[in-house]
């Protein structure tokens, strides 16, 4: 597959303080949209990325005009019960351009939610086991090209 344009358009879903990832990507000259839901952590991302949209919302209901190139998704996701993933799957492939691309991570635990504690705040967790996963990405029209558990003992990401 051919590289993405020097100017292509990415849309970071759930893009926090907009580092490592959005720095990453802004400064490889790609034009940067960041979503998420938390108002200080999109403070930070405005002083770590001063060029890319940053726009507060919830990327279930969050209305953004595509199309864009690639979309990355990393470590966000799985912050959402695994029942809303089908259809944010589907909004993701409703946004990329034709030929577009997604970066994913998920949780594959397959359990219903569960939290952990980091850094003084309590985070909720939840994911399908990746065959189901995958079915639900199949059904809402992605072709995967690789996937893979970067880390066994952590419950299948």
């Amino acid at each position: 597959m051919a590289p993405l344009s020097p100017k292509a358009r990415i849309l970071d879903l759930g893009c926090g303080c907009g580092e490592p990832i959005g720095r990453w990507l802004a400064d490889a000259g790609f034009e940067l949209v960041g979503v998420d839901l938390s108002q200080r952590l999109l403070a930070l991302a405005a002083r770590a990325l001063p060029h890319a949209t940053l726009v507060h919302g919830d990327m279930r209901t969050v209305d953004l005009r595509g199309p864009f190139d690639a979309i990355v998704a990393w470590d966000s996701v799985f912050h959402l019960p695994r029942r809303d993933h089908p259809a944010l799957f589907r909004r993701l492939a409703a946004w990329l351009a034709a030929g577009g691309r997604l970066l994913l991570s998920l949780g594959g635990s397959d359990q219903a939610g569960f939290t952990s504690d980091m850094h003084g705040a309590t985070f909720f967790y939840s994911g399908d086991a990746p065959a189901r996963a995958l079915a639900a990405l199949g059904a809402a029209g992605f072709r995967i090209e690789r996937w893979e558990v970067d880390d066994p003992s952590g419950r299948g990401h």
